[in-house]
């Protein structure tokens, strides 16, 4: 057996088996329903017959020719995946190596993901959209501070794990917000103690890259359209600054119960994201208007035209909006944020 060792302390070993066949693993795991397919493989439930633990099995198949996306998507996730761990990126339990394919067993999670969510509550109030990017900014702050770039961040692949345990200051479950500006609160009417009711766990690492120095600039086109970020689709050069971009349409997508784009084709699409300008929208968005202050100014630093003037995530998680103080980040001068949101210009 051969074991992969983490770059990070934190980490533990991950075992990773060779084995001739899936038959091999069908005389330790008793395999379920399918829980998800994607681009580059599909997942399934599996059951330890040992001592009953489940697990969520994603199978990828090994391509011959590393050259092409998928050929080197399963080597991707399986790099990152076992080299980091963090409370907010889905947990690798072990590895099983085929000639033909690869299987990941990682950790359930029994939530669904955020785009499942948003669907059934419509939309977030900002109390619930900060517990959740909070979340988000942590695991994001963590891969770049590692210089690994998700590029394919999107609500689809932030997957939520359920926290059964958790409870309110009167001992009852806590409950998420369905309607904006509602807080949450415990039978008694305090705050409650945990808002967020579940964990967000990043997954999906195919099109991640671990950058060889952290100034390297990236060129090729990949990620999900209506997530990619301005320089991306322009053709340029980009930096990790794409996920940032990424977090803010997940951000902006949560508390106004929509994504920011009306388009309905491809190409129509990255025209509006060439000329996407937050200040812009916001004039003529009445959900705007019922936002707080701190989020209109997050958003307006993590949905900026040039990357060089968008946010980090440490100065997202620094921000008044997520920490919930005054003078977070950059945007405690008020006048600094108008100018940011208009500074593209009205068109």
């Amino acid at each position: 057996m051969a074991k992969w060792t983490s770059t990070d302390d934190t980490a533990s070993v991950v075992p990773f088996v060779k084995i001739d066949s899936c038959q091999q693993l069908e005389e330790t795991f008793q395999f379920g329903e399918k829980l998800g397919e994607g681009a580059f493989g599909s997942v399934l439930l599996a059951l330890r017959i040992s001592d009953g633990h489940k697990f969520a099995v994603k199978k990828m198949v090994k391509k011959k020719d590393p050259k092409t996306q998928y050929g080197k998507s399963w080597e991707n996730e399986i790099h990152v995946l076992s080299r980091h761990r963090h409370p907010n990126i889905v947990a690798v339990d072990a590895i099983y190596e085929s000639e033909n394919s690869c299987y990941l067993f990682m950790e359930l999670c029994d939530g669904g993901n955020l785009a499942d969510e948003l669907q059934r509550r419509t939309q977030f109030a900002e109390q619930d959209a900060r517990c959740t990017l909070r979340q988000l900014g942590s695991a994001l702050s963590y891969l770049h501070r590692h210089r690994v770039v998700h590029r394919d961040l999107k609500l689809h692949n932030c997957l939520l794990k359920r926290i059964p345990s958790a409870k309110t200051t009167d001992g009852s479950s806590p409950r998420f917000c369905r309607r904006r500006g509602e807080a949450a609160v415990d039978r008694k009417g305090s705050p409650a103690t945990h808002p967020c009711p579940f964990v967000v766990k990043l997954t999906d690492f195919g099109l991640s890259i671990e950058l060889r120095v952290s100034d390297q600039s990236l060129g090729d086109n990949v990620g999900t359209p209506a997530y990619q970020a301005p320089e991306i689709v322009k053709c340029s050069s980009y930096t990790e600054k794409c996920d940032v971009w990424s977090l803010g349409i997940i951000m902006f997508s949560l508390v106004h119960g929509s994504l920011p784009y009306s388009s309905r084709s491809e190409s129509d699409l990255i025209d509006e994201i060439k000329d996407f300008n937050y200040g812009r929208l916001c004039n003529r968005c009445k959900t705007c208007s019922e936002l707080s202050a701190e989020c209109r100014a997050a958003l307006s630093h993590l949905l900026v035209q040039s990357a060089v003037d968008r946010w980090s995530t440490s100065e997202f998680m620094d921000s008044a909006w997520v920490t919930e103080k005054s003078g977070g980040a950059r945007e405690g001068n008020i006048f600094a944020m108008m100018r940011n949101m208009n500074r593209t210009g009205d068109k």
